[in-house]
């Protein structure tokens, strides 16, 4: 029998009920999590990646820093905390285990809150897509753009995957600054991953202003491990 999504998404069930069962509660929880916020930019292939993680043995360390911030999710949210899960290798997790924490969080939230109608709790983004929608509507309209602006600055918890992939022009850091420095104003949580693993590197991609918000801002939690998938970045 194939696993359901809940159990393909890495959280733990002893039941084989499969991909059909619509009374199971922990799927219809994962459902109601997955509305309540905008994973869009999460290709399938990474949501079933989020099974079975582990970290590499060179990862000890990290590995008890991230399950400290993972085991008190809600707390880290509430106060508005960020992390930045930095890696000068890719393919070592940082990405899967961004996306496990968010799936956690809204599960976590669905379970425990009363949901407001038409809010987004926690949104998986990648900025250098982001900006290229944002130019992309200049010449097509977006009409769904502002909307999704505005949820990137209230959304409790906001995944930003692959921070300074590619050099971020000036324009590109004001908009990321805004909204970001948006979210750390009002107390809004972040998690960050990113190939640059120093202040330095980081901001000679993003800019010096945008980094020191993002490195400075955040706890820092560095992945040693090889790439597991066996690609070159």
């Amino acid at each position: 029998m194939t696993d359901c999504l809940y159990k393909q998404c890495g959280f733990l069930c002893g039941k084989t009920c499969g991909n059909e069962n619509e009374s199971c509660p922990r799927m219809n929880n994962l459902r109601l999590a997955m509305d309540v916020a905008d994973l869009s930019d999460i290709p399938q292939k990474k949501l079933m990646q989020t099974r079975n993680l582990k970290f590499a043995k060179v990862d000890e360390a990290a590995a008890k820093a991230v399950y400290e911030i993972f085991d008190t999710l809600p707390v880290f949210v509430h106060e508005g905390n960020s992390l930045l899960l930095v890696s000068k290798n890719c393919g070592n997790g940082k990405t899967s285990w961004s996306i496990k924490m968010l799936l956690n969080y809204l599960m976590v939230s669905v379970n425990k809150t009363s949901l407001e109608f038409g809010a987004v709790y926690g949104i998986f983004v990648r900025p250098h897509a982001l900006m290229n929608r944002i130019k992309a509507s200049f010449s097509n309209p977006d009409p769904e753009l502002n909307d999704y602006l505005n949820n990137l600055k209230l959304a409790d918890l906001v995944v930003w995957d692959d921070l300074g992939c590619a050099k971020v022009s000036p324009y590109d850091q004001n908009i990321l600054i805004d909204i970001i420095g948006f979210r750390e104003l009002y107390g809004r949580a972040n998690i960050y991953t990113s190939n640059l693993n120093s202040f330095e590197k980081l901001a000679d991609s993003v800019g010096e202003r945008l980094a020191s918000r993002i490195w400075n801002g955040s706890t820092v939690i560095e992945l040693r491990g090889a790439d597991r998938r066996g690609k070159k970045c």
